[in-house]
């Protein structure tokens, strides 16, 4: 029976270091990418569509093969359908994602939910309770994703809507307000969309952006 126990708490001591080294990459990977990563890429993003859009020179070189709106003038009209664009592009890449994101989180979810119950199993306090605590933000994850798609979409019929009414050249507001409101959403996005989605999906998704272009007579 000692020897038993001495296997137990040598199983449940392995257990403990592995999950802790779990919990600490994992919050390690989180940091990095919500605090320095992407920032620096969405920051990017912005200085590149704000040239697209108005013809500024805040990067160093052009953004080449972001946007398909070449022809169109620089100006207000211009930033309108540029943001509209991405709009589109980043719904329905979310929308493509939400299946991924529904597996990968619900699978952590369980599985340190499973760690918790083994954790306090083996009496140890901290660590079940990290790993609770851990579950529910693969949970929030899910939950914050469709609403990032929920509200995208709503700002993708704003400007389906715009455009079905003619967006008049001189409108400087109501293109600088719906960019607001479409950058406000991806500023509270909790991770970066796909870029394995964007490539697969680039080319369908570029062909129905010419098709929305012909519709609303966008040129």
């Amino acid at each position: 029976m000692p020897a038993l126990r001495q296997c137990d708490f040598a199983f449940y001591d392995i257990f403990d270091f592995i999950n802790i080294a779990l919990i600490i990459g994992y919050y390690i990977l989180t940091t990095v990418t919500e605090v320095f990563i992407y920032p620096n890429t969405a920051v990017k993003r912005r200085m590149g569509f704000i040239d697209n859009s108005i013809g500024s020179k805040l990067l160093d070189k052009p953004l080449k093969g972001y946007f398909s709106n070449d022809s169109i003038p620089y100006g207000s009209y211009k930033l309108g359908v540029n943001c509209y664009e991405n709009c589109f592009f980043s719904y329905n890449i979310a929308k493509a994602m939400t299946l991924q994101i529904a597996i990968k989180n619900s699978v952590f979810f369980l599985f340190f939910l499973g760690c918790a119950y083994f954790g306090f199993q083996g009496s140890v306090v901290a660590t079940p309770i990290i790993q609770i605590f851990l579950s529910t933000l693969f949970l929030n994850e899910l939950i914050h994703h469709l609403n990032f798609c929920s509200k995208l979409k709503k700002i993708l019929d704003l400007f389906q809507q715009l455009f079905a009414h003619k967006l008049k050249p001189d409108d400087l507001g109501t293109p600088i307000f719906f960019m607001l409101d479409y950058e406000t959403v991806l500023a509270f996005n909790k991770s970066p969309l796909s870029d394995k989605k964007y490539q697969k999906l680039n080319s369908q998704l570029s062909i129905e952006w010419e098709e929305l272009k012909k519709r609303y007579e966008i040129k």
